[in-house]
């Protein structure tokens, strides 16, 4: 083999071994960028109308979460306080631990029958989770924020921006749901209460992090 092609080749190995190892350390140990200006800011209690918070630390810790809260959310009508919703932020590094199964994070819907995606929910992507087994079942309805901005598809984006997790950092996904106990046919005014909320948090978490 000439002298060239052999030293071509050995530069070529070189350079694949090198990557292998940069991308191996980066699975085992990857930098972390959490692009949220203030992060301690998202606590679920200074979310709009949030009450009687709680933290799973426990949760977090063996699901690797930088964050795992619930709270209560009851809307107001006519000045008085009418239905109760559970409501819920997780944020993590592995992403997938989110987005591969929502349904195992919202309590009665671990295995939920119905699943579907408003992408025009006031430029907030919602997806509905419900399971109407019974006269009243379970309903959820939550977003992802990957990073700082809104998304349908956290794998999709997480496939695009390879590239640059590698060369400046890992960022967090955040799952924001809102849930509750209904009748079938109050669904569709749960809907709009849930889309409300869900854009009044999306709109709390840019203001506090940054587009």
């Amino acid at each position: 083999m000439p002298a060239i092609a052999t030293r071509f080749l050995w530069v070529t190995l070189l350079f694949v071994a090198g990557a292998a190892i940069a991308v191996g350390s980066a699975s085992m140990d990857p930098v972390r960028n959490d692009t949220c200006a203030d992060p301690g800011a998202l606590s679920l209690d200074r979310f709009p109308g949030v009450e009687d918070v709680r933290e799973d630390p426990e949760s977090a810790q063996r699901e690797r979460m930088i964050q795992h809260e619930r709270g209560i959310y009851r809307t107001v009508q006519d000045g008085r306080r009418r239905a109760r919703f559970e409501v819920q932020i997780n944020r993590s590094w592995e992403p997938r631990t989110l987005y591969e199964r929502p349904s195992r994070w919202v309590k009665g819907l671990e295995n939920a029958e119905h699943h579907d995606l408003d992408a025009d929910a006031s430029g907030v992507p919602t997806h509905y989770i419900s399971n109407h087994t019974t006269g009243s079942g379970r309903v959820a309805a939550y977003t992802f924020v990957y990073g700082n901005r809104n998304t349908e598809s956290p794998f999709g984006v997480q496939i695009r921006n390879g590239w640059e997790e590698l060369r400046h950092g890992k960022q967090p996904l955040t799952m924001i749901t809102v849930a509750a106990s209904i009748r079938p046919r109050h669904e569709e005014e749960w809907r709009r209460e849930a889309r409300k909320w869900l854009g009044e948090a999306v709109a709390y978490y840019r203001s506090v992090c940054g587009e």
